[in-house]
């Protein structure tokens, strides 16, 4: 394919370059307040996702990249004991929102729980599933570099190349911003015979610097027959 050749020139990578690898500690959803203490006083968020190592927050104010705050969890039985320590990596400000920022940070300290308490009082469900550092996601998700095409309910469309890949989501880049919630029909080339159609829904929609938007969707409606094919690239992909 002629434009996903181009795509991947654009991006930067060469013909067998994975576009992402795989995180080694399980991100586990989650909607929490949080209180968080920066240096022009403290400000509320909520928590969207946690980890051992990292969190993603949203908030209505920006927060520059390496800078340490505190951050107090609220609204969950014990969690008001949590307080951790951690560095901003990234803040994006979310496509179609005038004051709402994402915000990816690194957690260096766990005040007096381990990380692993930390997640199990802030996601017991997970816990039950001995979720730890080494544990992929239960929905594994899986570096690949494969054409996605996609069509919007307004009747547009556009292209793009996935980074990762699972049984319910789809990770991938491309030049079209899309706001969170946007529903879509997806056309995902597994392979040069293997093509397979799903509705999706965009979670969120980053923008990168050389100018294009990483784009996170949940897949739900798909054909029996296109699933088993789904199962059968994931498959492939798994490392032996």
């Amino acid at each position: 394919m002629a434009w996903f050749e181009g795509f991947k020139k654009v991006l930067g990578l060469g013909p067998k370059q994975r576009l992402v690898e795989m995180r080694k500690t399980i991100r586990v959803p989650c909607d929490l307040p949080v209180q968080l203490d920066i240096k022009g006083g403290p400000i509320r968020g909520k928590m969207l996702n946690v980890s051992t190592k990292g969190m993603r927050l949203e908030v209505e104010t920006y927060l520059r990249p390496k800078e340490a705050i505190e951050v107090q969890v609220h609204g969950k039985l014990r969690a008001k004991d949590i307080r951790l320590t951690a560095v901003v990596v990234w803040c994006k400000k979310r496509p179609g929102a005038t004051r709402i920022y994402d915000s990816g940070l690194h957690i260096v300290g766990h005040s007096k729980h381990s990380p692993g308490e930390v997640l199990r009082i802030l996601a017991p469900d997970e816990a039950a599933a001995k979720v730890d550092n080494r544990q992929k996601r239960r929905s594994q998700r899986l570096p690949c570099s494969i054409p996605v095409a996609f069509k919007l309910q307004d009747g547009s469309s556009g292209a793009g190349v996935a980074k990762d890949l699972s049984r319910r989501g789809i990770l991938f880049v491309t030049r079209n911003p899309m706001a969170t919630g946007t529903e879509l029909d997806l056309s995902i080339e597994l392979d040069r015979d293997t093509t397979v159609a799903a509705r999706g829904s965009v979670k969120r929609c980053t923008s990168l610097a050389d100018g294009t938007w990483e784009t996170a969707c949940f897949m739900g409606s798909m054909t029996i027959q296109d699933r088993e094919r789904m199962e059968k690239a994931l498959s492939r992909l798994r490392p032996a």
